[in-house]
């Protein structure tokens, strides 16, 4: 019989570091007591070099030796701090370690038990559908008996998936707890699945654009004589003040002959359907963006010198080869 029961090895090695750790400020603060000492010494010491008697040799021995008192007590709570660092180190290692290990064990337990239950279910699954396959085989109906067939051969290939699969999952669950084999990560069922909310889109209407036009500042920007698809308030106020038509509008045909320009337009130049202001967006913010139409494409020439003539030898034709005849022939 057990009296004092054993402690877990984690909580142990969690206490230790907490010894270990109160150790290390317990010497912190005997540091700052030296460092104070030491600097109350070297404070005498100087004070007795610019003001006291230089030839008292018994007050400068006096002050050197608490002064060398003061830099080796320093030194010695400087040596056993690195020390005791390193200490609580290597003990922060081993609960780190130590909960590696008991995550580990955990993994392997739960999939060893989830392991267990299909084992003991499969069996049953296994006769209930084969019991089920010969109900099906009993039924006046070409259908049924396919579908028992295909249902009979699913089952023979589980079973033999089994033989394998399980015996795998198993060595497995082992090699988790030992450490030997990483956590697998957490499978999710499909009915535990966030599922994904269909928002519906707003209503839109498509119109004809006459006129270049932006909305929500520079994110949305719009070239004309091109059919595009707006919000209905928008799509409102476009027809009302000019910068669109309707898509069926017979001037469209027309309209749509015109140059239609492949980059987008100066957002300067664009109607505002929303009157936002003109902030552009930092995802906008390139130098690669079009700024604006190209004003001039003058280009200064530059001299080169004179031409420069020469003449290049050709091979001589071969036998039975055609010539381009030239302009004297």
């Amino acid at each position: 019989m057990q009296i004092f029961p054993k402690k877990p090895q984690m909580e142990k090695l969690k206490a230790d570091l907490a010894g270990l750790q109160k150790r290390a400020g317990e010497l912190a603060t005997k540091r700052a007591a030296a460092q104070a000492d030491l600097n109350r010494a070297m404070a005498a010491r100087e004070k007795h070099h610019s003001e006291g008697d230089l030839d008292d040799d018994k007050v400068g021995i006096r002050l050197q030796a608490a002064m060398d008192s003061a830099t080796s007590s320093l030194a010695g709570f400087n040596e056993a701090i690195r020390m005791q660092a390193g200490l609580v180190a290597e003990a922060k290692a081993k609960v780190e370690a130590e909960r590696r290990a008991a995550a580990q064990r955990l993994a392997g337990a739960e999939l060893s038990g989830q392991l267990d239950v299909v084992e003991q279910i499969f069996p049953r699954w296994l006769a209930l559908t084969r019991e089920f396959t010969g109900l099906l085989e009993r039924l006046p109906q070409w259908e049924s008996a396919q579908l028992a067939g295909f249902i009979r051969d699913k089952v023979s290939e589980a079973e033999a998936e089994g033989l394998v699969v399980f015996p795998d999952l198993r060595r497995m669950a082992i090699a988790i707890g030992e450490g030997r084999a990483a956590i697998p990560p957490r499978v999710i069922p499909v009915s535990e699945q966030p599922r994904l909310a269909l928002v519906e889109a707003p209503p839109i209407r498509s119109v004809f654009a006459v006129k270049a036009m932006r909305y929500d500042g520079c994110r949305v920007i719009l070239g004309a004589n091109r059919v595009v698809d707006l919000p209905l308030a928008l799509a409102e106020r476009a027809l009302k003040i000019g910068a669109a038509i309707e898509a069926g509008d017979p001037r469209r045909r027309a309209l749509e002959l015109r140059s239609q320009s492949m980059t987008l337009p100066d957002p300067a130049n664009c109607i505002a359907l929303d009157d936002s202001p003109l902030d552009e967006p930092k995802s906008m913010q390139r130098k690669d963006v079009y700024r604006g139409p190209i004003t001039s494409s003058h280009f200064e020439p530059v001299d080169r010198g004179p031409p420069i003539t020469g003449t290049m030898p050709v091979p001589p034709a071969a036998v039975g080869q055609r010539t381009m005849p030239t302009d004297e022939e």
